[in-house]
């Protein structure tokens, strides 16, 4: 949203965004009305709630409003040390590194392109994709958390609010669906997969080093805190070049089939 060129699709850009903040400060309302204003809660409930909501929160704007990343205007396609090399943009007009994307959203290139997200605002790649990882998985608990607590209320009771009903409703619902999400991104990252990669049915992956403690660290960095919060965090990768699995080199994937990954919008 704040990084495309046109003001006017930077405004289009704001309006999924409007439309989760608003969904998620109804839904908590839920919570508070349907739940904590008829006698419900507890210090324990109520905490973990709102001090989910507070990370969710911060994991949210932190994807917003950092930079996803693109290539730098003085890269230079590296000696080659692997089996791929950097491409050429026809959009952009310039050498990309491996794994990035142009995406026409944006109209950039995004380094190790993810996938474009309306719902941020933004460009999922690899300046932010650990923010929009931390999001999901927040959102996901906590409106599980709510749903169940709602729910809850309304198996006890038949003198019920509306609150207390799409409290539950909303809170499992989105549960589900944003679970789904975070369940995907969560196995790609294990995986050393991008959503774009998994797209093009790549039977051998070359990125992922066969440790997911090591492929974990290509997106969360060495520092354990940047697990849990959503802060900066000097990662060991610049983003521009990427080591790769000699034993996950199939003999379908070509050098061909790499260089020729691109973003279909």
């Amino acid at each position: 949203m704040f990084f495309h060129k046109n003001p006017i699709k930077r405004l289009i850009f704001s309006i999924p965004v409007i439309f989760v903040i608003i969904l998620t400060g109804f839904v908590f309302y839920c919570y508070h009305a349907g739940y904590m204003w008829i006698g419900e809660g507890t210090l324990l409930k109520d905490s973990t709630v709102y001090g989910l909501l507070f990370l969710l929160t911060w994991a949210y704007f932190a994807c917003m409003f950092t930079d996803a990343r693109t290539t730098p205007d003085n890269y230079k396609e590296t000696p080659k040390t692997h089996d791929y090399e950097a491409t050429f943009c026809k959009y952009c007009d310039n050498v990309r590194p491996p794994r990035t994307h142009h995406c026409r959203s944006c109209d950039r290139c995004i380094l190790r392109h993810d996938h474009h997200c309306p719902w941020v605002g933004n460009c999922v790649g690899f300046g932010n994709h650990r923010y929009f990882i931390q999001f999901v998985v927040y959102a996901t608990i906590d409106t599980g958390f709510v749903g169940s607590c709602c729910f809850g209320v309304i198996m006890r009771n038949d003198d019920l609010n509306w609150f207390t009903i799409l409290g539950a409703v909303l809170g499992l619902g989105l549960s589900v669906v944003i679970g789904s999400l975070a369940g995907f991104h969560v196995w790609g990252m294990l995986a050393n997969m991008t959503t774009i990669e998994f797209k093009k049915s790549m039977k051998s992956n070359i990125f992922d080093r066969g440790d997911w403690q090591t492929n974990i660290k290509q997106v969360f960095g060495d520092n354990l805190l940047a697990y849990v919060l959503p802060i900066k965090t000097s990662g060991n990768l610049s983003g521009l070049d990427y080591p790769y699995n000699l034993e996950n080199l199939d003999k379908d994937i070509t050098e061909e089939s790499i260089d020729n990954l691109e973003v279909k919008t």
